[in-house]
């Protein structure tokens, strides 16, 4: 199976509100809103990261030996 067919693939798999949401991102374009799980997602990573539960690039290369 070549890329494309994979894409085309998952793109047939898509509701019409995911392909519009999956357009807007490929064209670099910011959503008029954004769904309230990822807002949700962001406010518990920046709780995280406040928290300093959080490892620095270098330290994850560290851990996976690159």
């Amino acid at each position: 199976m070549t890329t494309k067919q994979a894409i085309h693939e998952i793109v047939e798999r898509l509701s019409e509100e995911e392909a519009e949401q999956l357009l807007a991102y490929l064209r670099d374009e910011e959503p008029e809103e954004y769904p309230e799980e990822l807002l949700e997602r962001i406010a518990q990573a920046k709780a995280e990261i406040a928290r300093g539960d959080f490892v620095t690039l270098d330290e994850l290369k560290a851990e996976l030996g690159l």
